[in-house]
């Protein structure tokens, strides 16, 4: 399953295509983009943690299922701020497009 949130909008291909291509090379269970300590979007969680996924605590939701299964191989490098950008705020919304919220 490949993922992201409603919050971190701006996605491009090219993360998505080195999240996936990771993931056909190395079969992690979960494989998502980095930049140093930061950790991004799409993030690919493997059919074998799907089980795990449905026993989740609804309130945590998937994020600790990640952090239990995240690894080196599935982690890959990306510079594109996109894969980062998580907008919760209207100051990260000017700050990302360049103007307010409307």
């Amino acid at each position: 399953m490949l993922m992201t949130l409603v919050d971190v909008p701006c996605v491009a291909p090219a993360p998505i295509r080195a999240v996936i291509d990771r993931f056909e090379a190395t079969h992690a269970p979960i494989v998502r983009p980095v930049r140093g300590a930061e950790h991004g979007h799409p993030v690919l969680i493997a059919r074998t943690l799907f089980g795990v996924l449905r026993r989740a605590d609804p309130e945590s939701g998937a994020k600790p299922v990640v952090r239990a299964h995240v690894s080196a191989p599935g982690e890959v490098s990306i510079e594109d701020e996109g894969a980062f950008a998580d907008i919760d705020t209207p100051e990260a919304y000017l700050r990302v497009f360049g103007r307010p919220l409307l």
